[in-house]
Order: structure tokens, then sequence, then C-alpha cells
């Protein structure tokens, strides 16, 4: 039995409350939408098992006190649960949502604030809602909107995160969808584990609901970290606390590192970006899109030399053929990390192969002699340092190398033999 309610007229209320009263143990579907506050009589009707229940959804024309009594959420087939101005009761030791795939929450009342966190009887706390979803492992939609009482909830992790990292698992969700609630969306990715394609729709998400353009990112290999700042002429420190982060550690394994870097750069507006940190792997393409960020003046990489020095190195001029070095306009100061140097071989502008220092150094050489020199390079546990390059990369720009890795003069004669 399906009950759908769409606008109740005030003559309707009768017939309402007899089929609640009498027919409650057949429904499979309860829609009452549009449903005034005042009717704290329906609500009372509610207050009776529901076996079979497995859609529910329970609108009202404005905020209530009332709630979903918990009796009625402890069956077993509930699928789909939506809440608009009205609250339900968070302890999950009073209702059963194992089964659950739908969870829309929009516009929790909030009944008497207080002065400092404005947590009420009505709105959940960050911990009641995650407590709530620990229960929910099918959850595939998740729905969080409220334009007042959630932003209260950042209040709650700043004073104790209560929580452990990757306690809730929500390995199905697909679909997410969190509006105007910061503190919950940048929460979300430390305290819960969800495939990585829905990780870059919330990370678009949380990018979008942040004023200030993004000024620096690091995308590690385990976690994304960004900064957004109004003042776009400082770059923010990578020890300092970031805007944004997302633990990467449990993505799919079908997922590759790759697809998820290019996903994961196409989910942000990086145009203002100044400073960013690459350690996952990410692709040509994605390396030719950063290569053209027209404010981007710190850049670290680790490992991925050829794909890098590619995108360092230019493009073919469609007219002379030529190779003319036109990317990374605003780079002044670049760091490489666990790079090999003499195992790893690149394309100069001749086009004749040589070991990558080599490669590097004539790019930086002909970058120095354009429009777009650098001022620094930074050389972090990289690999086989040919002394002899390195004496010549140091001619074009500011070396600083941590020592490690340079191989003999002896070695480096017998590499000429």
């Amino acid at each position: 039995m399906s009950l759908y309610c769409p606008s109740i007229l005030p003559e309707s209320f009768s017939i309402l409350k007899e089929i609640l009263q009498n027919h409650m143990s057949r429904i499979k579907t309860l829609s009452l939408e549009s449903l005034p506050p005042s009717r704290n009589d329906i609500f009372a009707l509610l207050n009776q098992p529901a076996p079979i229940l497995e859609f529910l959804k329970v609108q009202t024309t404005d905020t209530t006190t009332s709630k979903v009594p918990p009796i009625l959420l402890q069956t077993s087939r509930l699928q789909s649960l939506a809440l608009d101005k009205c609250g339900m009761d968070w302890d999950p030791q009073l209702s059963n949502l194992r089964d659950l795939r739908v969870l829309n929450i929009r516009n929790i009342p909030s009944l008497e604030s207080t002065p400092f966190i404005g947590i009420t009887e009505s709105t959940p706390t960050v911990v009641e809602l995650l407590t709530i979803l620990s229960t929910t492992p099918h959850l595939s939609e998740l729905t969080i909107e409220d334009t007042n009482q959630l932003k209260s909830w950042m209040a709650l992790f700043l004073l104790r995160p209560t929580f452990h990292s990757k306690s809730v698992k929500l390995d199905h969700l697909q679909k997410i969808s969190i509006a105007q609630t910061l503190a919950v969306s940048t929460n979300f990715s430390r305290y819960v584990q969800y495939l990585t394609q829905s990780k870059e729709r919330l990370l678009r998400k949380l990018d979008e609901s942040i004023d200030g353009p993004l000024v620096r990112l690091d995308l590690g290999f385990s976690a994304v970290h960004s900064w957004k700042s109004e003042d776009t002429t400082i770059i923010p420190r990578p020890n300092s606390q970031p805007t944004i982060t997302l633990n990467l550690q449990d993505r799919g394994s079908s997922y590759s590192e790759i697809e998820m870097g290019r996903s994961i750069c196409h989910s942000f507006d990086m145009n203002q970006l100044l400073a960013l940190t690459v350690s996952l792997c990410i692709d040509e393409e994605t390396w030719s899109m950063v290569s053209e960020l027209p404010h981007l003046k710190e850049l670290r990489v680790a490992k991925q030399e050829s794909r890098f020095y590619n995108a360092l190195r230019g493009k073919d001029d469609d007219v002379t053929g030529k190779i003319v070095p036109s990317t990374f306009p605003a780079l002044i100061d670049l760091t490489l990390v666990d790079w090999d140097l003499l195992n790893t071989t690149a394309t100069v502008f001749d086009h004749t192969h040589v070991v990558m220092m080599e490669a590097l150094t004539i790019c930086l050489e002909r970058r120095k002699k354009g429009e777009s020199p650098l001022s620094r390079i930074h050389m972090q546990k990289c690999r086989e340092v040919d002394d002899k390059q390195l004496r010549r990369l140091r001619k074009v720009v500011d070396v600083d190398w941590d020592g490690k890795g340079e191989i003999s003069q002896e070695h480096d004669e017998n590499l000429i033999q």
C-alpha cells in the first residue's frame, strides 16, 4: 500500500488520520508533503510500527517541534528517508537504517539555540550524524541541505573531534549533495570512507562552497590539501592549516592513480593558483593543463620525470615546427623530488635523446633566454646527480641541492666513453 499526500487539504485530514490509524502496518510508501507544522495529531499517529515501510518522506510547510517517532524507523525494510523542516531522534539505537539507500535531510529545525554552538535537540551534531551514517553501509545517495543551523556543527569539531578516522564506511555512495554546510563537508573526508568517484564530486562541491580563489594545492598519494584565500599575493606555507583536506587512501582498486589525479585536477578552479605540489601521478593531458596556469609561481614535483619534463619543454610551433617553451609562464621556483636524473632520458629541442639532467639543463637554458626564466631549482633525494651537469645548471639558475645522489667524476668519464 502506498500513500502519497503532496498537498493535504483541510477536509482531507480526517481521511488521512483514519488511514494512518488503521492501516500503518500495510503501508510500504508514505509521503507526507506540505504538512502544516501545527498538525501534531498527524505526528502522533506516526508513533506506531510500520513493518513493511520502505519509503518515508515527511515535509512540513514550516519548521516544527514535532519529530518523526523512532518506532516508525525501526523497520528493517526502510530504504529511503527524507526529512524537510522536521527532525528525528538521532540516537541510532532507536532506529534500524541498515538497508537505507537514500537519506535526504533538509532544513532541520532549531528549537533553543545556545549562544555559542547553536545545537538543539532537533539539530544533530556532527557526531550524531556520523553515528547514524555508520549504521547505513548501503547508502548510495546523501543530501544534507540547511542554510543556518548546520554551519554551527564546525564548533563541535573544533572543540573535540570524537570520531576516529575512517570509522564510517560509505562504500556504495554514488551521489552526494552538501549545501552550505562547510563544517560537515570538510570533516567528511576525515571520518568517512567512500569510493574515489564520490570523493571528486564532494571535492568540487567543497571548492564551490568556500569563498575566495584556490591559491595553493597539494596533490598527495594519500590526501589532497587545498588552501583558498581572497589575497592572491601571498602563498600559504605547506605547514599552515589547509582549507580543505580530502583523504585518498581508500580509493577503489579499479580506479587508477592517473585517473584519480586527472579527475581531481579538473574538480578545482585553478586559474588563480600560486603554488602546487604534485606527488600523485598525473597524465600528459593534465600536465598540459597545469602548464598553462597563468599565476603558478611555485611547483614541487615528485618522480614522473618524463611527463613533467615534456610539459616544461614546451610544444611544437604549428608554423615553424620548432618547440616553443611557452609553458609555466609565471613559474620561478621549482622543486624536484626523488628524480632519476641519469637513467631517464628525454628529447631536447633538436630532437636528440640525452639523460634527464642534461635535458633539464638545456630546457632551463632556453627558458632563460626567453620570457619565462626560473629563479631557483631545488633537488631533493634525486638519484645520480652528475657533478659536471650540476655545475652547468648552476650557471643557469640558483640550485639548492640536498647533496644526495652525486656520482663521481670517474663514473662520469666512463659514461662519456
